[in-house]
C-alpha cells in the first residue's frame, strides 16, 4: 500500500483499526467507532467472539495472526496490507463521518449554527445512518434543520456563482443532498423545511430539471407535479433544450399539456362544491355560486373577473385558482360584495363557505399537479 493512500487527516499512527474506502486508507480507534450503538460495536463484538474462541497459544495478541494448521491467518482492519475494505462509500463521505466522531466542541458549535457546512451534515446524517449511530444521525439532522431554518446572509466567500454549503445561502447540490438526508432518515421537520425551500426554488423556475430529477427519484410526488408544471408553463422551447431531463421525462410534459389543456378549458364551469348554511335556499344559491365562479375563471377579460385583474395563461389553473381565491377574500371582507349575483348574496351566509371550498380547491389542484403528467403508455 503507498503512503500516498493514506488519509491526511484520520490515519492515526496509533490507531488501531483500518479501513479501505476507495483508494484511500484510514486508521482510526476502535473505542470511538464502537460508540453509539453502532454496526462497527457488533462487528467488533464478533471479532473478539471469533479471537477467544481461537487457542490462545495459537494467535499473536500484537499482530492480530493466528495459525490454523500450517496456515496463517490476519484478521481484516490490524494492518494496512490487511483493511477492511467500506462498500459503498464515498472518501468525502467517511472522513466527514469520522469528522463527527472526533470533532471538537467549537466545531460542533459552529455545526449547530447557521454556518454549518450543509453538504458535510449530510453525509454525517446518511453515514450515520447507515452504520447506526443512533445520536450521531439525531445531532446532524437537528443541526441540519438548523441551518436550513435558520436565514443569513452569504458568507464572505461565497461570491456570485458559487457552491454555497451554508444553511442560508444553499445552492442548489446542498439542497439535493439535505432532502436526501431528510428522506433516507425519515425527519419530518427536516424535509418539511426542505420542501419549502425547494417551493419558492420552483416557483422562480431555478433548477427546474435538477428539481424534477431529485423529486421524482425521492417520490416527493407533490414537488415534482410543482416542478412539471412551470417547466411546462415556460414553454416547449425551453424545456425542449433542458439537458437534464430525458426522453420519458419529455414526453410526460407533453402529457401535462394535453391534460393541462382540458382542465383548464373546463374549470370555469366546474365549481367547487360548497357546504350550505342551514338556511340556505341551496337551489337558488348553487345558481348564483356558478354564475361567478364562471366570472372568476373565465380568461375572457371582457366578462372574466380575474382576467381583468392579471392575465394568465389558460394552462396555468394554479394561478387562475389562486386570483378566485384572492376575489373571494375580497368579498368576504366586504370590498368586493357588489360583484355577487343577489341569488347567491340575498343573506351572504354561504361566502365564508364559498371561500373555503375555492382555497381547498386550489391547495388540492396544486399538490395533486403530478396528476397531469402521468406516463404514456
Amino acid at each position: 500500500m503507498h503512503a500516498e493512500w493514506k488519509d491526511a487527516k484520520y490515519y492515526f499512527p496509533n490507531g488501531d483499526i483500518t479501513l479501505l474506502v476507495s483508494k484511500t486508507l484510514f486508521k482510526v480507534h476502535r473505542y470511538i467507532l464502537a460508540r453509539d450503538g453502532s454496526t462497527f460495536e457488533n462487528m467488533f463484538a464478533l471479532d473478539n467472539v471469533d479471537r477467544q474462541a481461537t487457542e490462545p497459544s495459537r494467535i499473536n495478541q500484537t499482530s492480530g495472526r493466528f495459525r490454523s494448521g500450517s496456515d496463517t491467518f490476519e484478521q481484516d482492519g490490524v494492518s494496512d496490507e490487511n483493511p477492511i475494505q467500506m462498500q459503498g462509500d464515498t472518501v468525502d463521505e467517511f472522513r466527514d463521518l469520522l469528522w463527527s466522531l472526533y470533532a471538537l466542541p467549537h466545531e460542533i458549535m459552529l455545526a449547530m449554527s447557521s454556518e454549518g457546512d450543509t453538504v458535510k451534515l449530510s453525509n454525517v446524517a446518511r453515514m450515520a445512518h447507515k452504520y447506526h449511530f443512533g445520536t450521531t444521525e439525531s445531532w446532524a439532522l437537528q443541526a441540519l434543520l438548523t441551518c436550513v431554518q435558520t436565514p443569513t446572509a452569504a458568507s464572505s466567500s461565497d461570491t456570485p456563482g458559487s457552491s454555497s454549503t451554508r444553511g442560508g445561502h444553499l445552492e442548489t447540490h446542498a439542497l439535493i443532498q439535505i432532502t436526501e438526508a431528510a428522506v433516507l432518515c425519515m425527519h419530518p421537520a427536516l424535509l418539511n423545511a426542505v420542501k419549502l425551500k425547494w417551493k419558492a426554488r420552483i416557483s422562480d423556475r431555478k433548477d427546474l430539471g435538477a428539481a424534477i430529477n431529485v423529486t421524482e427519484r425521492l417520490g416527493l410526488r407533490d414537488l415534482c407535479g410543482l416542478a412539471y408544471y412551470n417547466t411546462l408553463l415556460q414553454g416547449r422551447d425551453v424545456w425542449e433544450a433542458e439537458p437534464l431531463l430525458n426522453r420519458e421525462q419529455r414526453i410526460r410534459l407533453l402529457s401535462g399539456y394535453h391534460n393541462l389543456s382540458r382542465a383548464g378549458e373546463q374549470l370555469a364551469d366546474l365549481p367547487p362544491e360548497l357546504l350550505h348554511e342551514p338556511n340556505c335556499a341551496i337551489d337558488q344559491c348553487n345558481e348564483g355560486w356558478g354564475g361567478f365562479w364562471q366570472r372568476m375563471l373565465s380568461p375572457d377579460p371582457i366578462i372574466g373577473i380575474g382576467a381583468q385583474v392579471l392575465r394568465h395563461d389558460r394552462l396555468d389553473i394554479v394561478g387562475r385558482l389562486l386570483m378566485a381565491v384572492s376575489i373571494m377574500s375580497a368579498v368576504d371582507n366586504g370590498s368586493l360584495s357588489e360583484l355577487l349575483p343577489r341569488s347567491f348574496s340575498a343573506e351572504g351566509e354561504c361566502v365564508k363557505p364559498a371561500l373555503d371550498a375555492t382555497l381547498a380547491y386550489w391547495r388540492k389542484t396544486q399538490d395533486g399537479l403530478m396528476d397531469f403528467f402521468q406516463d404514456v403508455l
